[in-house]
């Protein structure tokens, strides 16, 4: 590449052959000129005309996912596209030209902050990353090789969840009602926050009173009909969920727990474990604390990832290492 700095600013240069124009064109940044010139070149190469520097269109994360997401997830479904695309247009630069290292390092430290599981954060950045390097390969950007992805080591992160006595500790210093009762909820049904309440973070749709249902054994039942995987899924409440929604109902919510404000119950969370000395713990804590509680006392994971409503079994098998020891007495029956 022949990009030279001039002052503040980039210029490209090529030239065409057999004596033919010199195009110069100056660019604000060097990924944008190092970008025009492999296009110009490629141009020159197969005949065609030099691109005009001050013509070459907005790329967006946006632009790029919409051109593409069919080529390179045809069997995935739009909406978990949407949500990873949504997260990075959110936090990282919407210019692919301007994305660093401390973007993507900002990008992990933020969606931690949000309580966003490891695996969850991976699959946001391996979605960005595998549409920036095709988006590259194809000639619409310049992706620049000193980007550093992190790497998540599947299974390696420990899976915060409440032990009974936290919980315990953690209710009792939870001095709201509502709060108590919406958290009693999550932590026995495992509910996503977004299933339950009107959050900002994923497209779902939290369940209303006319997807409450009985079984034929008299059990109440919830069903979720529109949630982050859009995998519908129907849960049997125990006692105490069950006393949750009726204090809802009774309360007058147009809604289940409608009446809760999520960033204020979201901020109690926090607040109360960390009065209580408890490390680590979010609103999402009780949806892993659900999931824990079913493999340690004997569940099988494929139930418990019918029950959570994964999309993905490596989600469920990332609580496979809390199973209890006598599981493998199993092999004895075969």
């Amino acid at each position: 590449m022949s990009v030279a700095q001039r002052g503040s600013k980039f210029q490209a240069r090529v030239k065409e052959p057999n004596g033919g124009k010199y195009h110069r064109v100056t660019f604000d940044t060097l990924e944008a000129a190092e970008f025009w010139e492999g296009k110009a070149r490629a141009a020159i190469k197969a005949g065609l005309p030099v691109p005009d520097g001050c013509d070459m269109g907005t790329v967006t994360l946006r632009s790029l996912a919409d051109r593409y997401h069919a080529y390179l997830w045809p069997n995935q479904r739009r909406k978990m596209i949407e949500t990873d695309i949504r997260h990075a247009e959110r936090l990282l630069p919407s210019d692919p030209l301007k994305l660093t290292t401390r973007d993507v390092i900002r990008f992990v430290e933020k969606r931690k902050m949000e309580g966003v599981a490891d695996i969850t954060i991976r699959i946001n950045l391996t979605r960005v990353k595998t549409l920036l390097k095709h988006s590259h390969k194809m000639g619409d950007i310049h992706l620049s090789s000193n980007i550093e992805w992190p790497s998540f080591r599947a299974g390696s992160s420990r899976i915060r969840y409440l032990t009974d006595d936290e919980e315990v500790a953690l209710l009792d210093e939870l001095n709201i009602l509502d709060y108590r009762m919406l958290a009693e909820f999550m932590i026995d049904t495992g509910v996503r926050p977004s299933e339950v309440s009107t959050t900002q973070a994923v497209v779902a749709k939290p369940f209303e009173w006319a997807d409450v249902s009985k079984s034929k054994d008299g059990r109440t039942l919830i069903t979720l009909w529109k949630t982050k995987t859009n995998t519908p899924r129907t849960l049997p409440l125990t006692p105490r969920a069950l006393e949750a929604l009726e204090w809802s109902r009774d309360e007058g919510h147009q809604r289940p727990f409608d009446g809760i404000s999520y960033t204020a119950f979201k901020d109690a969370i926090v607040a109360a474990a960390q009065r209580r000395g408890l490390k680590d713990i979010v609103v999402y804590t009780f949806r892993h604390t659900c999931a824990s509680r079913l493999v340690q006392r004997g569940a099988d994971i494929m139930r418990v990832k019918q029950w959570m409503g994964h999309s993905n079994i490596e989600t469920t098998l990332g609580y496979a290492k809390l199973a209890p020891e006598d599981i493998y007495s199993l092999s004895d029956l075969l």
